[in-house]
């Protein structure tokens, strides 16, 4: 009965998070003039609650058209299609990534690590590139063969579904796969394990009857983060893919009640979908300590090349702009003896070797100016996330630790919505330029841009954090130092904060990483890093980057992804080398510091004790004859 009291407590703590947030874009859209609209928002937040016992009231005006319609059933089709691809494509990651590590198991540790640093590097490419990757490698086979093996967007008689679902799984798979992998080999250091070798079990079956049941209960408590970053996804999937889901109808509408009403469409399958597999599932935690090697950093090549990619990038832009300031060079066409073979868009060439846009402009410059302005925006907000997610933490992990479930049953609601559509709601207002200008500088945009995708993570940090610090906080040595008379101020500071400096290096990089995604996801809404400079004109430009920040580069530029596929393409892989660069100091720092790699078994010290104490084998030499 308790256990089920927590359950509705937690469902009702969700939905009245999700009904605040719902109202968050009112309260904030008067941050142009410089004013939070509290009474519009407490007044949003009521006719909200109406909504929520008065759905079958409301009605919903579909675009381009003058009609009205019930939001029911109406809203029944896109909730349904989003559900299948979601669930399809997490079904799908979940069993490849165990598939993934059973096979990744079956060999020694020298080749496992080879096979893990592979796949986790493909955490580093967006989602964008592999939609795109997709979509074009379908083209060619369908130009090569005469065959469209899948449908690359929805149309109003047929529904794309196979290559959505496989394009949506590919990087939590690797995700996963990063979790159990750690499950996996932190459980084949245990006891059982070793007693079923000593019966002559073989390695699969033990893999598969034995190590799986138990591992399989941390990834599945530890999946609800990769759902989340799946729910992001969707929306860029749906609009590539021309589906008319539930987050492309999130779009559609900026009223609070059909925004709240969508996200609840997504929040209660997702929260049925974990509270039955809690109750399947036993809780199980079990952590073993680490023993650090401290080495410097600067003498690990992983974390050099990284450093140095990203320090090439943020100097060349600095040197740049103070040489040529902000100009762009150009090339209108080229001519060969007074004849033009071609005109801007130029393809890559020698002296421009990611060729020019349409404009004639050239993307190299473009890329180099803008760099500045992505790479350190993006460092800022993953730094402020981390530094105010930890004190919040540590408070929340000791001296809250009696009210953390309820705690959590308000932040878990964060969980559910799409961070790129509570973020475009939020920085529309602000970013977006009005038919009579901005009113607020560049840098009150910026300001305002770091501040909104700052606080929107704080909640799940915290709480992430929080349990973490809880864990830690009940291990033997913290019980020893409170046994010797240590206040818990000191045990934070000695004793809890020192054992998790490792982990808020890797959290501050795993940020670094979200951050440049979601730019991409705002650049493909037209929501530029400093804001959008929009054309009002009867003929007008699209919209553009007033920096030339890489998002605003990417921004309506896939009109040109067949002709000229090097104009959407080149922004997108300089966010891929700047993620893969983070990637690279995260598992340098890593095993400069831990003597192991960030990729590699955080439970290698349990395993190497079990083998050191294996019985030696018998010889004659261990023998001697006794004469009775």
């Amino acid at each position: 009965m308790k256990f089920i009291g927590g359950i509705v407590v937690k469902f009702l703590l969700s939905i009245i998070g999700i009904i605040f947030i719902g109202g968050l874009p009112v309260l904030l859209s008067g941050i142009g003039e410089r004013e939070l609209r509290l009474q519009a928002y407490w007044q949003s937040v009521k006719e909200i609650v109406y909504a929520l016992f008065h759905s079958g009231d409301l009605t919903y005006k579909v675009i381009g058209l003058e009609q009205e319609r019930s939001l029911f059933p109406y809203l029944w089709e896109p909730i349904i299609y989003s559900l299948i691809i979601l669930f399809s494509a997490f079904l799908l990651a979940s069993f490849l990534s165990i598939l993934l590590t059973i096979f990744t198991m079956m060999f020694s540790q020298k080749k496992r690590n080879r096979i893990k640093f592979f796949l986790y590097l493909l955490e580093s490419i967006p989602d964008v590139l592999v939609i795109l990757l997709s979509q074009l490698l379908v083209l060619f086979l369908y130009k090569q063969t005469g065959i469209l093996f899948f449908e690359i967007a929805s149309v109003a008689t047929e529904k794309a579904y196979l290559l959505p679902i496989l394009v949506l799984a590919v990087l939590p798979t690797v995700q996963l796969f990063r979790i159990s992998i750690l499950s996996f080999e932190r459980e084949e250091g245990k006891d059982y394990v070793t007693l079923a070798r000593s019966i002559g079990l073989g390695k699969l079956v033990i893999l598969t009857f034995h190590i799986l049941r138990n591992a399989i209960i941390s990834v599945f408590f530890q999946s609800k983060k990769t759902v989340w970053f799946m729910l992001s996804n969707l929306f860029v999937l749906e609009l590539l893919f021309n589906i008319a889901g539930i987050t492309r109808f999130l779009k559609s509408t900026l009223q609070p009640k059909m925004f709240t009403i969508a996200i609840l469409s997504i929040f209660i399958p997702l929260f049925v979908f974990y509270t039955v597999g809690e109750m399947i599932l036993s809780k199980k935690a079990n952590r073993g300590r680490k023993y650090n090697m401290k080495k410097s950093v600067w003498r690990n090549p992983f974390f050099l090349i990284g450093f140095t990619f990203i320090f090439v990038m943020i100097a060349s832009s600095f040197l740049y702009s103070f040489i040529w300031g902000n100009e762009v060079r150009r090339l209108y066409f080229i001519s060969v003896e007074g004849v033009v073979v071609e005109s801007s868009p130029i393809s890559p060439k020698w002296l421009f070797p990611f060729g020019t846009d349409a404009q004639g402009l050239d993307m190299l410059g473009k890329i180099i100016i803008g760099a500045k302005y992505t790479i350190l925006t993006a460092f800022v907000i993953a730094f402020l996330r981390v530094f105010l997610s930890v004190p919040l933490g540590l408070i929340l992990g000791t001296f809250l630790m009696k009210y953390k479930k309820y705690i959590n049953g308000w932040i878990d609601s964060f969980h559910y919505i799409p961070l790129t559509i509570l973020a475009y709601f939020l920085l529309e207002p602000v970013l977006w330029e009005p038919f009579e200008g901005f009113s607020t500088s560049i840098v009150e945009r910026f300001v305002i841009e770091i501040l909104i995708l700052t606080f929107l993570i704080v909640p799940i940090l915290s709480a992430l954090l929080g349990n973490e610090v809880s864990l830690v906080y009940k291990q033997e040595f913290i019980l020893s130092a409170k046994t010797l008379g240590a206040g818990k101020w000191r045990i934070i500071f000695k004793h809890i904060l020192p054992s998790m400096k490792e982990k808020l290096i890797i959290l501050l990089g795993q940020q670094f990483m979200q951050t440049l995604v979601i730019f991409i996801h705002l650049g493909l809404l037209t929501l530029f890093l400093g804001g959008t400079d929009v054309d009002y004109q009867m003929v007008h430009d699209p919209p553009r980057s007033i920096t030339y920040e890489w998002s605003g580069l990417i921004g309506d530029s896939f009109r040109y992804l067949q002709g000229s596929p090097w104009i959407p393409l080149t922004p997108i892989l300089f966010f891929s080398a700047t993620m893969l660069s983070v990637s690279f100091m995260i598992e340098g720092y890593v095993q400069a510091t831990s003597g192991q790699s960030y990729y590699k078994k955080k439970f290698k010290a349990a395993y190497r004790q079990v083998k050191e104490n294996k019985v030696k084998e018998l010889d004659k030499s261990d023998f001697q004859k006794v004469n009775m």
